[in-house]
């Protein structure tokens, strides 16, 4: 994707992906009783699932269409650092298998950069297991209200936002 419409992926998916994660974590945590860590995880597996599924749908229409030059797939950097490397590896790993998604001989250089991201992502883990067993309770409190108060923060504005615009 380039020139002003590849601009203009970038600048749709990222607050999409940014809302649905925030609303689908609130509403997970509503719906059963679980931890804001947990409510985000399955919030960013499913979104990561779905954008892949979607982003091999619209490979498949517009390529029959003849209109690849529109900016409507996902960037790849999307699906791998906005998704996969905050806790989407499952999500995305099931939709490349489901969707058969990114599984071509050419796409060696998209399972390396995902190889990459899994393993920072294992780094991450285990700093934070680290900081968790050197600090037990006071980490998991503060880890569960970072969760709580950034997903909070995004659907406020989103919901101010919307408020303003009708």
């Amino acid at each position: 994707m380039n020139g002003v419409l590849g601009v203009f992926a970038y600048f749709i998916y990222f607050p999409v992906i940014l809302i649905a994660c925030s609303y689908l974590t609130q509403w997970i945590f509503g719906l059963i009783e679980v931890s804001w860590l947990a409510a985000w995880l399955l919030a960013i597996t499913t979104v990561s699932f779905l954008m892949n599924g979607y982003d091999k749908l619209m490979s498949k229409v517009l390529t029959g269409l003849h209109l690849t030059f529109l900016p409507l797939r996902v960037p790849e950097a999307y699906l791998i650092w906005l998704l996969t490397f905050p806790g989407g590896t499952i999500g995305t790993v099931f939709g490349m298998l489901i969707f058969n998604h990114k599984t071509g001989p050419d796409s060696l250089e998209y399972r390396m950069r995902l190889i990459l991201a899994l393993g920072l992502q294992f780094l991450v883990v285990v700093l934070i297991v680290a900081y968790l067993i050197a600090f037990g309770d006071q980490a998991i409190v503060f880890l569960e209200g970072l969760v709580e108060r950034l997903t909070g923060f995004v659907v406020a504005v989103t919901d101010g936002v919307i408020d303003f615009i009708f």
